[in-house]
């Protein structure tokens, strides 16, 4: 079959994008290259190999996970199932977290607060040469990931992980920025889609208290754990400002600030500890 007619089959079953990603990242091609070489015959061992995976992803098997990887701020991190896909609306995280540090003199302490793939402090480390990461997370295969990811990037010396939940998290050292996208969806919320629901893992994505269980929690931890000056920031549902801004507050944080989305979405709330 010629990879034209394999592309206008994946096409019958699944988006253009996911399919076109699929068999660029089967045949290790890019996609201009795809498109202008729509004659060339692909072997039966090539073609079952499409099928397969697009039939995956016909079922709502996410893209990512298919190809291994996903592309988040300025960098490719390696995903895989049981870990969270990173969100284009969490690279918001990034950049406080870059603004607040960047000028810093001397090694900077970031902790990564159920780290997933680790794409949030890894991107943080890769950015400013400086930072010292550790990253958190209560899943193994997170740890695994973001330790692969870290190697990746050239910065495992600079990275340490901990297998842990983040509320019994326990370390000697402060640090200057925590950063989290915690789970904050609440577990009768509708909106999810089923797909994610389905396929990623459910303990990066529900908490009780209608999703507030882990800002809470994950905040007042945070406090615990900055030094004096030190930011933290977390990335919330859109409807859960107001409520993580008293949150926030209440735990003594000042300079609160809630950050939209390019949606106009409210996806981020951070604040500075300025005592304590």
């Amino acid at each position: 079959m010629r990879l034209a007619d394999a592309l206008k089959f994946s096409l019958k079953k699944i988006p253009r994008l996911d399919a076109e990603l699929i068999i660029c990242n089967i045949l290790s091609i890019d996609r201009p290259q795809m498109l202008t070489h729509g004659d060339e015959i692909i072997s039966d061992k090539i073609l079952k190999k499409i099928k397969e995976q697009v039939a995956k992803r016909a079922e709502g098997f996410p893209t990512a996970y298919i190809l291994g990887e996903k592309d988040f701020y300025k960098h490719t991190f390696k995903v895989a199932p049981g870990v969270l896909i990173p969100r284009p609306e969490t690279e918001l995280l990034v950049e406080g977290a870059i603004e607040h540090l960047r000028g810093n003199q001397g090694s900077v302490q970031v902790l990564d607060m159920g780290c997933g793939s680790g794409c949030l402090g890894l991107s943080i480390a890769a950015e400013l040469k400086n930072v010292f990461l550790t990253a958190v997370d209560i899943s193994k295969d997170a740890i695994r990931i973001t330790e692969d990811n870290a190697r990746q990037l050239g910065i495992a010396n600079r990275t340490k992980t901990k297998l842990a939940s983040v509320e019994n998290l326990s370390v000697e050292q402060k640090f200057n920025c925590i950063v989290a996208n915690p789970p904050y969806i609440a577990h009768h919320d509708l909106d999810i889609d089923p797909s994610v629901k389905r396929f990623e893992p459910g303990e990066a994505l529900f908490a009780e208290e209608n999703g507030y269980e882990k800002i809470r929690a994950w905040s007042l931890k945070a406090w615990d754990l900055l030094e004096k000056g030190g930011f933290w920031a977390t990335e919330i549902g859109h409807t859960q400002s107001e409520r993580t801004y008293k949150i926030l507050e209440t735990a003594g944080f000042n300079n609160i600030k809630i950050t939209k989305d390019l949606s106009g979405k409210d996806r981020m709330v951070s604040g500075v500890k300025l005592y304590g």
